[in-house]
């Protein structure tokens, strides 16, 4: 008897040890996954505060692109009114000389 006892505890204290190891694993798996919870939330965070910085660029980018557009614009304008003035040099150079030789 006493030798089954031995062999009933060693039995017993082996699936005992066994499920420890058990328990032991799925808690480290749910924590695991816990855990992967946690990152897939906060990336979804980090997504749509990127997604909204990628929105507010956008806006921006195209608002810049019409100040390019208006800028073009002021520089032809600039441009004809350089040409006008360099017409006018020419008329004045021409009364001057005019004047000047009567």
């Amino acid at each position: 008897m006493p030798h089954q006892k031995v062999i009933i505890g060693g039995v017993i204290r082996e699936k005992v040890q066994h499920n420890i190891l058990d328990i032991a694993n799925v808690v480290k798996e749910t924590v695991k996954s816990s855990n992967c919870s946690e990152m897939l939330v906060q990336s979804s965070k980090t997504f749509a505060a990127n997604e909204i910085r990628i929105f507010e660029c956008e806006k921006t980018l195209k608002k810049m692109g019409v100040l390019v557009t208006h800028l073009g614009f002021q520089l032809e304008s600039v441009k004809r009114n350089m040409e006008d003035v360099s017409g006018v040099n020419d008329q004045i150079k021409a009364i001057i000389k005019t004047e000047s030789g009567e």
